[in-house]
């Protein structure tokens, strides 16, 4: 009796959990418009929002057209995408009738919402807590095929007008762009002076004079700061003091200093891309000594980085295909001072604060290290693993350069990519679920389901694969009930992760 009952559970947790999926062009149901949901990152009013927030025929008339991010917390290519997404947010913050917001579930596995929000552009996006478990609320109402993350577009009038896995910038731009188009309450002159959205430096306030002071493309009736990117002193020139005060707001934090006060903060994020890195610093370098402003991506390359224990220290040499100048690293733990081999032109600066090492290496004149490569001398670092150093290589042009990691040249991190099992999802799943994982090189790779005794009972994918994130479905209906292990192996690595079967 309790088996069927258990049975009959179970059927109706599924009933609930996918009974409300809404497919492209179907409107929101009022009921499902209604529900709350609290807002745990971001400012919004009451702390609590619900689609019939922004439906302008539920809220009293402000319209809006909406992109949803749906991630969970432990899910790996979900934090892959917080910096596009937060970019995408950032892109359309001065439009009062766009609305974009993650709704994420799973809080504190391992990620808070506070830890999510800050992951990528500290205030962005706004974040809504969707539950826990699989089949919570926005999740379940707009996924595509069960998989995370899942974006969803909604009109003005809450009606589902794209679906994607994921999406880009361009594509969600576009296809934002193209629901206000069809709005017909959009307002192309939202601060009635005469000047059009699409060309006002300050859409949402007055000025129909477009004064700009500073010359940054943002109008002065709506810039705090008046400031010009890079003029770190507002002395209207930029010069070796502005570079100074920049590195020094690198070493104590970037974009999260606390030593210096917001305007002092925008204005060291030259490059504009709401990070305060060495990229910044080579791009104020090359205006101010070879009069070119931004990042050509003409010397966009790939540096090598390989990690080698030598006693108690840890020698970090960088090898790249193109020219570099710049080098910035940081990790955590106690102080362990940094040495650079050769290279006596280029300048070290190094900081330990608040129980974080952080150091940044160029040259004044922007002079490219010797024969495109760089030794690093991390003492007393012997015990730090390369996912404990976070590194970035800047070309002579400001470009950031792509990265290979190896340990002791054997390569584990490719780019974004690393050997990873990164997400098995749903779990618990009957009969069917998704295996994504990640690879830094091209070989073979085999995956496995293993019972409670070692066995391997099923091979689910063994063959070659390419550098990036792959995902397999493994179908276990000719298999019992129970915990099983999928088994990741590449070469000498190999990842687990524990799965439940549950029919």
């Amino acid at each position: 009796m309790k088996k069927y009952s258990l049975m009959i559970l179970l059927l109706m947790f599924c009933t609930f959990a996918f009974s409300s999926v809404y497919n492209l062009n179907d409107y929101v149901a009022a009921d499902d418009q209604q529900v709350e949901f609290n807002v745990c990152y971001g400012d919004w009013p009451d702390g609590m929002l619900s689609l019939a927030d922004l439906n302008g025929a539920t809220n009293g008339g402000n319209w809006y057209v909406t992109m949803i991010d749906m991630s969970a917390t432990w899910c790996g290519p979900c934090v892959a995408f917080i910096p596009e997404f937060d970019s995408i947010a950032q892109e359309w913050e001065d439009n009062d009738q766009v609305m974009i917001m993650t709704a994420l579930m799973d809080m504190n596995q391992p990620y808070t919402c506070e830890q999510w929000g800050d992951m990528g552009t500290p205030g962005y996006p706004l974040i809504t807590n969707d539950g826990n478990g699989y089949g919570d609320h926005m999740f379940n109402w707009f996924n595509t095929g069960n998989a995370i993350p899942s974006t969803v577009f909604l009109t003005h009038e809450m009606q589902v007008y794209y679906k994607a896995n994921q999406t880009n910038f361009y594509v969600a731009n576009q296809k934002i762009q193209q629901m206000l188009d069809d709005c017909p309450q959009n307002n192309p002159d939202m601060d009635d002076d005469s000047i059009l959205n699409e060309d006002d430096n300050c859409p949402n306030d007055y000025n129909p004079g477009q004064e700009d002071i500073d010359g940054d493309g943002l109008g002065d009736v709506c810039d705090d700061c008046n400031n010009m990117a890079g003029d770190i002193n507002d002395d209207m020139v930029i010069d070796i003091l502005d570079i100074v005060t920049t590195v020094n707001i690198i070493l104590s934090g970037g974009i999260n200093s606390p030593d210096f006060d917001s305007c002092t903060i925008g204005d060291a994020d030259y490059s504009g891309d709401g990070v305060i890195n060495v990229l910044d610093v080579i791009q104020m370098i090359n205006l101010i000594v070879n009069n070119f402003a931004r990042a050509t991506d003409d010397l966009s390359g790939t540096a090598f980085v390989n990690f080698t224990p030598q006693g108690s220290d840890l020698l970090v040499t960088i090898r790249a295909d193109v020219e570099f100048s710049g080098v910035e690293m940081g990790f955590s733990g106690d102080e362990m001072p940094f040495e650079l081999n050769d290279n006596f032109h280029i300048t070290v600066n190094q900081r330990f604060q608040n129980g974080i090492n952080r150091m940044i290496a160029f040259s004044m004149l922007n002079t490219p290290f010797n024969q495109n490569q760089a030794e690093f001398v991390i003492k007393g670092g012997a015990g730090l693993t390369p996912a404990d150093v976070n590194i970035i290589v800047a070309g002579a042009d400001g470009s950031e350069l792509s990265l290979t990691k190896s340990l002791s040249d054997n390569i584990i991190q490719t780019g974004l990519y690393g050997f990873s099992l990164d997400s098995v999802f749903p779990n618990p799943f009957n009969p069917t679920t998704g295996i994504t994982f990640s690879v830094p090189v091209d070989g073979n790779v085999k995956m496995t389901a293993v019972n409670l005794q070692g066995q391997v009972v099923d091979v689910i994918h063994d063959g070659f694969e390419s550098v990036g994130t792959h995902t397999y479905r493994w179908d276990a209906g000719n298999f019992p009930s129970g915990i099983y292990f999928i088994q990741l192996t590449s070469g000498t690595m190999t990842q687990t992760s524990r799965v439940v079967l549950m029919k």
